[in-house]
């Protein structure tokens, strides 16, 4: 069963894609997802992504990921992941794509779920559990 609908509207080659479920399995193994749970995940352009951060956030410029969790908590669904895959490849410094777009999936995820990073002590949680997830990824070899 895979619990990634993905939807990719970018150059990102789709040989690529089951790295996002090995995420989600990541997650799955941390006891943090359930197994039913599923997302959507859409792969964007600048373009797009500008045009979502204004209507959603009011912000009217690029940003490398959007989440929005869903409102139907009685459902299996958890919510939608928007990444710009441009602005990803622009700052993914000495990383692969890949695995810049793996960060920004788990930070995503981890949205999805209920976590934030507004508060001092909200934001050390979340970076400690993206370090757990990140981790986990790298002794599978999914993550560099």
């Amino acid at each position: 069963m895979s619990n990634v609908d993905l939807i990719n509207e970018s150059f990102f080659e789709t040989k690529n894609i089951d790295v996002f479920q090995k995420v989600v399995d990541a997650f799955i193994q941390s006891g943090i997802y359930k197994k039913e749970d599923i997302l959507c995940l859409k792969l964007v352009s600048e373009e797009n992504i500008k045009a979502y951060n204004k209507k959603y956030r009011g912000k009217n410029s690029e940003t490398d990921v959007l989440s929005f969790p869903s409102e139907f908590k009685e459902s299996n669904f958890i919510g939608d992941i928007i990444i710009d895959v441009n602005v990803a490849n622009q700052q993914k410094d000495t990383r692969y794509l890949k695995d810049e777009l793996i960060v920004l999936f788990v930070h995503g995820v981890l949205h999805l779920l209920g976590f934030d990073h507004l508060r001092t002590n909200d934001k050390k949680n979340m970076q400690d559990l993206e370090n757990q997830i990140l981790n986990t990824l790298k002794n599978e070899g999914v993550y560099c």
